[in-house]
Protein backbone atom coordinates (compact mmCIF):
# COMPACT_ATOMS: atom_id res chain seq x y z
CA UNK A 1 0.00 0.00 0.00
CA UNK A 2 1.33 3.45 -0.77
CA UNK A 3 0.17 5.56 2.23
CA UNK A 4 3.14 7.16 4.34
CA UNK A 5 0.74 7.87 6.98
CA UNK A 6 -1.08 5.51 9.62
CA UNK A 7 -4.08 6.96 11.71
CA UNK A 8 -5.42 4.69 14.35
CA UNK A 9 -8.45 5.61 16.31
CA UNK A 10 -10.40 4.10 18.75
CA UNK A 11 -13.33 1.77 17.69
CA UNK A 12 -15.54 1.21 15.05
CA UNK A 13 -18.86 3.18 15.52
CA UNK A 14 -22.20 1.50 14.24
CA UNK A 15 -21.91 2.40 10.92
CA UNK A 16 -17.97 1.58 10.68
CA UNK A 17 -18.21 -1.54 12.30
CA UNK A 18 -20.79 -2.47 9.38
CA UNK A 19 -18.66 -1.36 6.51
CA UNK A 20 -15.50 -2.42 7.75
CA UNK A 21 -14.04 0.86 7.27
CA UNK A 22 -12.45 3.41 9.74
CA UNK A 23 -13.64 7.24 10.62
CA UNK A 24 -16.57 7.18 8.58
CA UNK A 25 -19.66 9.68 8.86
CA UNK A 26 -19.41 12.94 10.47
CA UNK A 27 -16.43 12.25 12.51
CA UNK A 28 -14.36 10.92 9.09
CA UNK A 29 -15.79 14.03 7.33
CA UNK A 30 -14.15 16.36 10.47
CA UNK A 31 -11.05 14.26 10.61
CA UNK A 32 -10.81 14.47 6.28
CA UNK A 33 -11.10 18.31 6.75
CA UNK A 34 -8.53 18.67 9.94
CA UNK A 35 -5.86 16.56 7.97
CA UNK A 36 -6.75 18.55 4.62
CA UNK A 37 -6.14 22.14 6.45
CA UNK A 38 -3.62 21.51 7.93
CA UNK A 39 -1.65 20.15 4.14
CA UNK A 40 -2.04 16.25 5.02
CA UNK A 41 -2.99 14.44 1.57
CA UNK A 42 -5.77 12.11 3.01
CA UNK A 43 -5.38 9.78 0.13
CA UNK A 44 -2.16 9.04 2.06
CA UNK A 45 -3.18 8.24 4.85
CA UNK A 46 -4.40 4.45 5.97
CA UNK A 47 -7.30 4.92 8.94
CA UNK A 48 -7.76 1.74 11.33
CA UNK A 49 -8.84 1.27 14.63
CA UNK A 50 -6.83 0.46 17.87
CA UNK A 51 -9.55 -2.35 18.05
CA UNK A 52 -11.17 -3.32 14.68
CA UNK A 53 -14.70 -4.80 15.64
CA UNK A 54 -17.45 -2.62 17.83
CA UNK A 55 -18.00 -4.12 21.39
CA UNK A 56 -21.05 -6.52 21.27
CA UNK A 57 -22.04 -4.90 24.65
CA UNK A 58 -22.63 -1.30 24.14
CA UNK A 59 -25.26 -0.22 25.62
CA UNK A 60 -28.39 2.17 24.10
CA UNK A 61 -26.19 2.22 20.42
CA UNK A 62 -23.76 4.16 22.24
CA UNK A 63 -19.98 3.43 22.22
CA UNK A 64 -17.52 2.77 24.66
CA UNK A 65 -14.16 2.88 25.03
CA UNK A 66 -12.26 -0.28 24.33
CA UNK A 67 -11.25 -2.32 27.19
CA UNK A 68 -7.66 -3.05 27.98
CA UNK A 69 -8.14 -6.76 26.97
CA UNK A 70 -9.81 -6.07 23.62
CA UNK A 71 -6.97 -3.69 22.88
CA UNK A 72 -4.90 -6.64 23.77
CA UNK A 73 -6.40 -9.03 21.53
CA UNK A 74 -6.49 -6.36 18.58
CA UNK A 75 -2.93 -5.14 18.73
CA UNK A 76 -1.48 -7.91 16.57
CA UNK A 77 -4.02 -7.25 14.05
CA UNK A 78 -3.31 -3.60 14.22
CA UNK A 79 0.71 -3.88 14.42
CA UNK A 80 0.58 -6.30 10.56
CA UNK A 81 -0.44 -3.24 8.92
CA UNK A 82 3.13 -1.89 9.15
CA UNK A 83 4.64 -4.25 6.66
CA UNK A 84 2.11 -3.36 4.22
CA UNK A 85 2.93 0.09 4.17
CA UNK A 86 5.90 0.05 2.13
CA UNK A 87 6.30 3.92 2.41
CA UNK A 88 5.13 4.55 6.12
CA UNK A 89 6.56 8.12 7.20
CA UNK A 90 4.39 8.24 10.43
CA UNK A 91 1.52 7.94 12.34
CA UNK A 92 -1.46 10.17 13.55
CA UNK A 93 -2.70 8.75 17.15
CA UNK A 94 -6.71 9.96 17.39
CA UNK A 95 -7.87 10.05 20.56
CA UNK A 96 -6.20 9.21 24.45
CA UNK A 97 -7.12 4.99 23.41
CA UNK A 98 -4.94 5.01 20.45
CA UNK A 99 -2.13 7.02 21.76
CA UNK A 100 -1.92 5.08 25.31
CA UNK A 101 -1.87 1.93 24.00
CA UNK A 102 0.28 2.07 20.27
CA UNK A 103 2.94 5.27 21.31
CA UNK A 104 4.62 2.17 23.42
CA UNK A 105 4.75 0.27 20.05
CA UNK A 106 5.70 2.39 17.57
CA UNK A 107 8.76 3.70 19.18
CA UNK A 108 11.07 5.65 16.51
CA UNK A 109 8.18 6.66 14.11
CA UNK A 110 7.46 10.37 13.98
CA UNK A 111 3.91 10.40 15.42
CA UNK A 112 1.37 13.05 16.24
CA UNK A 113 -1.52 13.02 18.77
CA UNK A 114 -4.82 14.72 18.69
CA UNK A 115 -8.31 14.46 19.96
CA UNK A 116 -10.66 11.48 18.44
CA UNK A 117 -12.46 13.57 15.49
CA UNK A 118 -16.08 11.98 17.53
CA UNK A 119 -15.17 13.92 20.71
CA UNK A 120 -13.73 16.95 18.75
CA UNK A 121 -17.92 16.98 17.21
CA UNK A 122 -18.82 16.81 20.78
CA UNK A 123 -16.37 19.94 21.40
CA UNK A 124 -17.85 22.13 18.85
CA UNK A 125 -16.36 20.93 16.22
CA UNK A 126 -14.06 23.43 14.14
CA UNK A 127 -15.52 26.22 16.30
CA UNK A 128 -13.32 24.55 19.05
CA UNK A 129 -10.19 25.63 20.48
CA UNK A 130 -9.26 21.89 20.31
CA UNK A 131 -9.83 21.57 16.63
CA UNK A 132 -7.22 24.52 16.22
CA UNK A 133 -4.83 22.93 18.68
CA UNK A 134 -4.92 19.56 16.39
CA UNK A 135 -4.33 21.67 13.13
CA UNK A 136 -1.55 22.75 14.34
CA UNK A 137 -0.23 19.63 16.05
CA UNK A 138 -0.41 18.05 12.32
CA UNK A 139 0.96 20.88 10.51
CA UNK A 140 4.21 20.41 12.38
CA UNK A 141 3.98 16.85 12.20
CA UNK A 142 3.48 16.89 8.52
CA UNK A 143 6.39 19.45 8.10
CA UNK A 144 8.29 16.60 9.54
CA UNK A 145 7.78 13.83 7.49
CA UNK A 146 6.76 15.36 4.36
CA UNK A 147 10.46 15.63 3.90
Amino acid sequence: MSATILIIGEAPGKSEDVLGKAFIGESGKLLDNLLTRAGVPVEKCFFTNTVLCRSCDTRDGENREPTPEEIFNCIGNVTAIIPRLTFLKGIVFAGKVAKQFYKKVFIGLPHAAIIHPAALLRQGGTASSFYRDDLNELKEFYAKIAT
